[in-house]
């Protein structure tokens, strides 16, 4: 019985070393695209037109005493950077940023159009209280962050609708989000919008909440944005 065990037990050991557990190795996240790279490679060169460019951000109430909050619309001409636009659309790049000090909260014409999710007016306090928040080191903490740059990293498609792998760095958080694009083209000039989603906790952003999160804000934000850039001569 003793024999019969100890072979049964060697048996097992040398299963186990036969088939080791193997930790797979950390995804590495695809490299950016340089608009320098593919300006050299023969790419149209484009500056962004910050005040023509518009970002919107759509921040959600939530929690169980979610009426008595408000939504909100932040962003602004906050846009700026280059892009670089290939004939293989492949091989196109952008790189750009967003100037946190300069966002903005419920402009009244945002609101106005925004639907019903939006037709409540805030308070002059309360927008400055959003603000605040906002900008304070809990979210976007401005004094220690105060760019949020994108980047390109895959583009897949052809014009004019597409979609692009985007490195977004937000704080000291860096992740990619495939964003969709439709772009318009008009004598040097050049347009893109679209829309997407991304979560603030995935860029360890912990939402705003008060009254033990009796009244807070949504994980998920929807983002609107529309680039207007010039071509470079």
């Amino acid at each position: 019985m003793l024999q019969r065990l100890s072979t049964l037990f060697a048996l097992v050991l040398l299963g186990a070393c036969a088939q080791p557990s193997v930790t797979p190795a950390p995804t590495q996240p695809p490299p950016v695209r340089e608009v320098a790279e593919a300006v050299a490679e023969h790419a149209r060169a484009y500056t962004v037109l910050q005040e023509q460019s518009l970002l919107k951000v759509f921040v959600m109430r939530g929690g169980p005493l979610s009426r008595f909050g408000h939504n909100h619309i932040i962003g602004g001409a906050v846009l700026s950077g280059r892009l670089a636009l290939a004939e293989d659309l492949s091989q196109s790049a952008f790189s750009l940023s967003v100037d946190v000090h300069s966002l903005e909260v419920d402009r009244p014409q945002w609101r106005s159009t925004g639907g019903e999710d939006f037709a409540s007016t805030p308070s002059d306090d309360d927008i400055a209280g959003t603000r605040d928040n906002m900008l304070g080191p809990r979210v976007l903490d401005a004094s220690q962050y105060p760019k949020i740059t994108i980047q390109s990293a895959g583009i897949l498609g052809e014009l004019p609708e597409f979609s692009v792998l985007a490195r977004i760095s937000l704080k000291d958080k860096t992740r990619s989000l495939p964003v969709p694009v439709r772009v318009r083209q008009t004598g040097g000039h050049l347009i893109a919008e679209g829309e997407f989603t991304l979560n603030q906790s995935e860029f360890g952003i912990e939402p705003f909440s008060i009254l033990l999160g009796a009244i807070s804000v949504q994980d998920e934000l929807r983002v609107q944005y529309r680039i207007v850039a010039q071509a470079l001569q």
